[in-house]
């Protein structure tokens, strides 16, 4: 018998992942915070939504500040009913920080393989190099809450597996003591069909930048590497 997936998708975190999984045949339920139009390419009877995990995205495009607290608030709102409403697969699969209550479920309810994906590195490696970044360039660092990143450590320690994105991301869960066996290295994938080639009709050098412009990404770095190209 081929195994299911129950899989958590909190925002668009591991949503392309049940897509795919709905594809094979292998997606038992998605757990999300999208509406049913967002995911509107997987069937209702193979997923149920909490829409009122959502406003910790919500409130900011409201024009108020969402803090560290009301995100922790959001995590465990999302992930404490996961855990009440998990029903039997064979593999449970989440993202870090969301899913500390629901792994315990799982595993105990229904002895499911739990697999927790990590979109960074180590959490309190992550922590310790931000400190270092925010100190380097003179700006004042808003520690990530230790709430947090308790919720994550307990969450490597219940899980079957770890699944990383990078070298990187893998040396930091080793520098930290996690066990080689229990990671397993899984780069990102791209659908190329949304891609398309435009050719290029002048000479002139263009430096395209898609993402967060943040400290976190190395925007100084990148300002740097532009200047010195002048």
């Amino acid at each position: 018998m081929k195994p299911k997936f129950n899989i958590g998708v909190f925002g668009y975190f591991g949503y392309f992942l049940a897509q795919e999984m709905n594809h094979i045949g292998r997606l038992n339920n998605m757990f999300t915070n999208l509406t049913h139009s967002r995911t509107s390419d997987i069937s209702k009877s193979y997923k149920k939504i909490n829409r009122l995990s959502r406003f910790g995205y919500v409130i900011p495009r409201l024009g108020f500040n969402s803090s560290q607290k009301i995100n922790l608030f959001s995590m465990k709102l999302f992930d404490e009913w996961m855990a009440r409403n998990l029903d039997n697969a064979e593999i449970y699969h989440c993202f870090s920080s969301f899913c500390t209550k629901s792994l315990e479920a799982a595993k105990r309810n229904f002895n499911s393989m739990t697999v927790v994906e990590r979109g960074s590195s180590h959490i309190e490696f992550q922590n310790e190099l931000l400190r270092e970044e925010y100190d380097r360039w003179n700006i004042k660092y808003e520690p990530i809450h230790p709430e947090v990143i308790a919720r994550e450590k307990t969450e490597y320690e219940l899980a079957d597996y770890i699944t990383v994105q990078s070298t990187f991301a893998e040396r930091s869960f080793l520098k930290k003591g996690i066990s080689p066996k229990k990671l397993i290295k899984l780069p990102l994938g791209v659908d190329i069909s949304q891609f398309k080639k435009i050719p290029k009709d002048d000479n002139i050098f263009r430096v395209f930048y898609a993402g967060n412009f943040s400290i976190r990404k190395g925007a100084m770095y990148l300002l740097k590497a532009i200047d010195g190209l002048k």
